[in-house]
């Protein structure tokens, strides 16, 4: 099942074209058996074939609704803060995949960037 594959952080590798390492830090599990991931993940940005720059990202991901839902909170320098939600229905053969992208925060000098990065990106698949 496609929520179980995305479910793992470090599957994403290679499927985000600038993702190119995950570390996870921790995963817990609370009461309710909502399933939180504390990880990192590293975009690497690159001019031809030469990486130039690393992006070390704080991520927090939640498993809201096992099978359904699944949530990212990104913490990426400089004062970035992005919030992911992925919803998953599930047919015969196929899974519906869609994902709403909310930016919460970021600075002046890097705003442009963001939302071209974003909007590149969700064209691409």
């Amino acid at each position: 099942m496609m929520y179980e594959y995305l479910a793992k952080p470090e599957n994403p590798v290679g499927l985000q074209p600038l993702l190119t390492a995950v570390e996870v830090l921790e995963e817990t599990v609370d009461a309710d058996g909502i399933a939180t991931c504390l990880f990192h993940n590293v975009e690497t940005f690159r001019i031809g074939n030469l990486p130039v720059y690393n992006n070390r990202k704080q991520v927090t991901g939640k498993r809201t609704k096992p099978f359904e839902q699944m949530e990212y909170f990104v913490k990426s320098f400089p004062n970035i803060r992005i919030h992911f939600l992925c919803l998953f229905q599930e047919g015969n053969a196929t899974t519906r995949l869609t994902q709403k992208v909310r930016i919460l925060q970021v600075n002046l000098l890097s705003e442009s960037f963001v939302f071209k990065e974003v909007l590149r990106v969700q064209k691409l698949y």
